[in-house]
């Protein structure tokens, strides 16, 4: 089994040079597919299947604690790369 999480800390601190100024976060995420209880005629190339993402996310308090709420939008794509010609 394969798991996937994310987590992120956040500091009090400006940053400085040339990034946007939004009010959210831009995430960036790049990984490889694999096939999980596949068939045998379904070998995968694991370093050529791919994906790709891009998500913005936007930060909402709850309340007046130190706790948010962050919806967003993305847009990903995957690749899957087979040893032998299938469709």
């Amino acid at each position: 089994m394969l798991t996937y999480t994310l987590t992120h800390a956040q500091e009090q601190k400006r940053y400085v040079g040339a990034q946007p100024d939004l009010p959210g976060m831009l995430i960036f995420d790049y990984g490889f597919n694999i096939l999980m209880n596949a068939p045998d005629d379904l070998k995968i190339k694991t370093i050529r299947s791919r994906s790709i993402g891009y998500h913005y996310l936007y930060p909402v308090p709850i309340g007046e604690s130190k706790f948010s709420f962050h919806p967003g939008f993305g847009f990903s794509s995957h690749n899957y790369t087979f040893d032998k010609n299938v469709t």
